[in-house]
């Protein structure tokens, strides 16, 4: 490396120049956006590996390169400065759209009631409407306000991607148990095999 590229790098901030290896440059840009944290996964999208052994021993690797870790804190703060709102706040926010119900907005006397309600955030839309009814002197001015919420199964869908909560249940075995206990971990039954 030349003097002239070393102050180069050295006057960026740590974190801010691409990658050379494209590979390691495509994990860290999923790993701080789409697969928030999870190595496993930006690795399997990255390197386009099928098998979930090699994505869970190569991602925590390559996540512990100094590089990668620099330019993964980089982007991550970057989109953080881009949406100012980081992982925790968008779950939180998810969380009130799931949770929310159009029985938090309506009033005992039938009013809608939308600022200083639980789950305020998860009004999407507010459309208010006057008409009149009846005819002649008996016309009476009318108000009508109805509100749509966020979709709470899209709120939900959206909490299990970023919390990964879509990965499969691993089954932790013992090896001191033997192959009973792995059979029976896999279907619950000992194929014949006697039961100690």
């Amino acid at each position: 490396m030349t003097k002239k590229n070393q102050i180069q790098e050295n006057d960026q901030s740590a974190g801010s120049a691409r990658l050379r290896n494209l590979r390691h440059e495509h994990f860290c840009q999923v790993y701080a956006g789409t697969c928030w944290g999870n190595s496993s996964r930006a690795y399997k999208e990255a390197f386009r590996v099928k098998s979930s052994d090699v994505a869970k021993a190569n991602g925590p690797r390559l996540m512990r390169r100094p590089d990668v870790k620099e330019r993964v804190a980089y982007l991550r703060e970057q989109n953080y400065e881009l949406i100012k709102m980081d992982r925790a706040e968008a779950v939180m926010l998810l969380g009130d759209f799931a949770r929310a119900r159009i029985q938090d907005f309506v009033q005992a006397d039938g009013s809608l009631k939308i600022h200083g309600v639980p789950h305020e955030r998860a009004v999407r839309e507010v459309e208010v409407t006057e008409t009149v009814t009846g005819k002649g002197e008996d016309k009476v001015p009318r108000r009508v306000t109805k509100i749509k919420l966020h979709n709470p199964i899209d709120a939900i869908a959206n909490i299990a991607k970023i919390a990964d909560l879509n990965a499969p249940e691993r089954t932790v075995l013992d090896e001191s148990d033997g192959l009973t206990s792995i059979l029976n971990a896999i279907d619950g039954k000992s194929r014949g095999i006697p039961v100690p």
